[in-house]
């Protein structure tokens, strides 16, 4: 079946090396609706309603009356008489000849399509208004005064009935826009014209020899559309875009299996070039006398999902894609699986489905997981492309060989298609051989810009970076750049990462989302003083100089850092003169010890200041300054810190004030507010390292008369503290029961969770050694913003907890009593701090587990596991249907 409807051309087209270029026609209607922007591009292709010089369309400008009856006379087929008319006489007092709109306001009131005004005039420069649109419109197609009903309701009734005015907000006595002017005459267009017939006092549509009814496009204009063609192929040979296309309805396969032109000002509804037609379904606008297509509409749209949120049901022929279903298209071609061979989706890939206009799926494709490659220069001289990095997509070996002085090459860049001489440095190139009619065809996905944090990294197949808060695959071949972009030499893994952590990180994702290439903003730079607590002594040399070391910093976050011993030279291991007591004999840096320090532009300390020493969790600090170290004393400070080094007597958590008594001195009350970091150097019975107290902490442990001597540096600035050094178990727990591990990953090498706890996702470094397993449930608490697992650790394992011996199935819920009963006969009685958990979904497709509020979250049926609390009731269930 065939359809009219009118195409756009494009107002001009630019040729450059590759051919012709095609482009959107206005540059100021891309915030519109897709339906308003057809529609003005159809207008415009008809020379209905044209833009202006500066390619701009205005959309939201108004039209006069004169204006308006040019555009009747076009859409009724004169717009050539009105030449004829432009020098005559007319009937309106206001309208003078040999003005640019004579014509057409003559030609238009002889055709009846516009009158005047009582008074004689016509008004042409008055702006015209929804309801003398919709009265012009229906006339230019046959309709009259004829129709019941005052005027403007009886030709508003009408229009509405034709969906003339169906994509627009009518206001009939207001003015209307040009944007709404198009849509409605776009759809007058494919309305079916008709003529008053007197016997039968109605209004007869007009039908061809056929007994099709004509359109007002079938009689005015000689075009007309195939329509729900998929395009199969493309290719540009000898100045000419070509399409290969594939017939879908078995009425309309005029075009099926043909190669079919493109005419030099087609256009494409989407403002795509032909390389992005692949597969799309269209409407075609084929001129017959020219054999060449005018215009095509793009009438598919994509989903492209991870694997995990697919599923395809023979049974009913049927997609799921994301939770909403498509049917399968009766002339589905290729692969349900998106690949020969694959009985199922991979949870790790990404799929694109092609769906038509009718929600059906009629292709399904398997994305590219390849790495691009990175432009560094054009020489115009050899006639070559210089990649930093060639990736591993398409003919990347090819590259640099590429001649551009005798091989055929299209690239297309930001929707254009450009010269050579315009790819940019660090350009990201997909390159393919033999396509689209050229030896080589390049894709210039864009620059290196997205960009985001870089917050954790998880080693595995695949590996997964989180760049602010999201997690992403990492593609088998990742590259990765810590200068800035000049050289990417680096990789995608914890190692290469580890100074990038919280930094600000530039990256692409390729066709199947994964990141494959990113650039550090990390500089190697703290650029003010940092204060730190020493976690590691990492490296010394043959003398015992310390070269490295690794510090707690004031957000809890521990780095690494050199020590240029240009600068500062500290000992490890020296004399006994500078032994500095208690358990660091012999040494002038160790683990606990209370430090800030300055690095340069290679992130080497270059200045050292040693502010307390830890005496190895015996009590008290050590003034530096009573035990600095002769020999050294001009490599590194040790600072004077008799006026910080005492004890806290006391806390007020109401005023926000502790007590302080320096060593020898007389307690003061100062404040402490959110700005003072409190850093407390790890008990000796802990081997868990620093760790920063919150505020709260600290003034409840402060105010605590059961511990015993509180040992403290507290550095003051006035009344107010800026500092405390501590070294004591400051209980500091948050207890929130449990909490399930979306993900465990590492970040800087230190080991990371993602967790949810009832509801709220939050990712924390963990307290320990031992890394908790992705998926489980666990019995934590918070310390020192770490995640430390409880003595009994892990309570729920989905893998190995349960099995058909250790789950239950729901037979009945009492909702007010709060309590199931299962099909042994149990009843589980749950309370207010009952937590639950869905792990449907994780044994379905490896979703997240999903914390459920409340009872009403079980249903009859379910499977559930359980944990009973002290008293009796249910401290934990998980729904565990799906489990095979």
């Amino acid at each position: 079946m065939k359809k009219t409807v009118v195409f756009l051309v494009i107002a001009a087209m630019m040729l450059c090396f590759a051919g012709t270029a095609f482009a959107a026609t206005f540059s100021d209607t891309g915030d519109l609706s897709k339906d308003a922007q057809a529609s003005i591009a159809k207008l415009n292709s008809l020379e209905v309603i044209n833009g202006y010089p500066d390619g701009t369309f205005k959309p939201a400008n108004t039209i006069t009356r004169a204006e308006f009856a040019k555009i009747a006379i076009i859409l009724g087929g004169l717009g050539q008489s009105a030449d004829v008319l432009k020098d005559s006489t007319t009937k309106f007092s206001d309208v003078a000849a040999n003005q640019w709109y004579t014509g057409y306001i003559n030609l238009a009131a002889s055709q009846g399509y516009v009158k005047g005004f009582p008074d004689g005039t016509f008004r042409p420069n008055a702006k015209i208004s929804y309801a003398q649109v919709v009265t012009v419109l229906l006339r230019v197609l046959g309709y009259n005064d004829n129709l019941p009903g005052a005027w403007p309701v009886d030709y508003i009734a009408k229009a509405g009935a034709l969906d003339i005015t169906e994509k627009v907000s009518l206001n009939a006595n207001a003015e209307a826009p040009r944007s709404d002017v198009a849509i409605m005459a776009d759809a007058t267009l494919d309305a079916t014209v008709v003529k008053w017939n007197n016997d039968t006092e109605s209004f007869d549509e007009q039908k061809d020899s056929d007994d099709n009814e004509i359109s007002l496009l079938d009689k005015n204009f000689s075009t007309a559309v195939n329509e729900d063609y998929i395009v199969t192929d493309t290719k540009y040979d000898d100045g000419v875009w070509s399409i290969k296309v594939t017939a879908t309805d078995d009425e309309d396969e005029a075009l099926d299996e043909k190669w079919i032109d493109l005419s030099q000002d087609c256009v494409i509804s989407d403002g795509s070039l032909p390389t992005g037609l692949d597969n799309a379904m269209v409407d075609i606008l084929y001129n017959d006398d020219d054999e060449e297509v005018l215009y095509l509409e793009i009438t598919s749209t994509t989903a492209t999902v991870d694997g995990e949120d697919w599923e395809y049901n023979d049974t009913k022929d049927q997609f799921t894609i994301d939770d909403t279903k498509y049917d399968q298209a009766s002339y589905f071609d290729g692969y349900v699986y998106g690949e020969k061979d694959a009985t199922d989706y991979n949870s790790d890939a990404v799929y694109r489905a092609f769906i038509s206009d009718d929600d059906e799926v009629y292709l399904v494709s398997k994305r590219n997981a390849d790495t691009p490659a990175i432009v560094d220069e054009y020489d115009a001289d050899a006639n070559q492309l210089i990649v930093k990095e060639e990736g591993n997509y398409g003919a990347y070996a090819d590259i640099e060989d590429i001649d551009f002085g005798s091989d055929s090459v299209l690239i297309e860049k930001g929707g254009k298609f450009i010269e050579p001489k315009d790819l940019a440095e660090n350009d990201v190139i997909y390159v393919s051989e033999d396509s689209y009619g050229y030896d080589y065809y390049i894709e210039v996905a864009g620059g290196i810009t997205q960009e985001g944090t870089l917050d954790g990294f998880e080693a595995g197949d695949p590996a997964q970076i989180e760049i602010s808060g999201e997690w992403y695959d990492v593609a088998d071949i990742s590259l990765l750049s810590t200068d800035g972009g000049d050289e990417f030499d680096g990789q995608l893994n914890d190692s290469d990462l580890s100074d990038s952590y919280d930094a600000t990180l530039k990256y692409v994702l390729n066709k199947s989302n994964q990141v494959c290439i990113a650039i550090s903003s990390a500089d190697g730079s703290e650029g003010s003083t940092v204060y730190g607590v020493v976690t590691e002594v990492t490296d010394t040399n043959a003398s015992g100089k310390i070269t490295k070391i690794k510090v707690m910093k004031k957000d809890g976050t521990e780095a690494s850092y050199a020590v240029d011993t240009s600068d500062v030279e500290v000992y490890y291991a020296v004399g006994a003169t500078t032994n500095h007591g208690g358990t660091y004999a012999g040494k002038e840096l160790d683990e606990d010890d209370f430090i800030k320090f300055s690095v340069n532009e290679d992130n080497e300390i270059d200045s050292l200041t040693i502010l307390a020493y830890d005496n190895g969790g015996t009590g008290d600090f050590t003034d530096p300054s009573a035990e600095g170290s002769d020999n050294v004393i001009d490599d590194y400070s040790d600072s004077d810190s008799a006026d910080y080094i005492g004890t806290i007597t006391g806390g007020d958590d109401d005023n926000n004030k502790i007590t302080f008594k320096k060593a020898g001195g007389s307690a003061v009350s100062y404040k402490v507010n959110d700005n003072t970091i409190i850093f407390n150097a790890a008990p000796a019975s802990d081997d868990d390292g620093a760790e920063i107290v919150s505020l709260s902490d600290l003034l409840d442990w402060a105010a605590d008369t059961t511990v015993g001597t509180k040992y403290a540096y507290v550095q003051y600035d006035g009344s107010t503290v800026d500092y405390i050094f501590i070294h004591s178990d400051v209980s500091n727990s948050t207890d929130v029961s449990y909490a399930a591990i979306l993900k465990s990953y590492t970040k800087s090498g230190d080991k990371w969770v993602k967790i949810d706890a009832k509801g709220t996702a939050a990712s924390y470094e963990v307290n320990g050694s031992q890394a908790p397993e992705a998926g489980s449930i666990y019995d934590y608490s918070i310390t020192g913003n770490k995640f430390k697992a409880k003595t009994n650790g892990e309570i729920f394992d989905p893998q190995d907890t349960v099995s058909a011996t250790t789950y239950d199935k729901v037979t009945a819920i009492d909702k007010s009593e709060l309590t199931i009963t299962l099909d042994d006969g149990t009843n589980v009685m749950l309370d207010a701090d009952t937590v639950i958990y869905d792990y449907s979904d994780w044994y379905k497709d490896g979703s997240d587990p999903e914390y459920c509020k409340s009872i009403s979250s079980i249903s009859k049926n379910d499977k559930i596991w359980y944990a009973l609390d002290n008293d009796g009731n249910a401290d934990l269930i998980v729904i565990v249907n799906n489990i095979k």
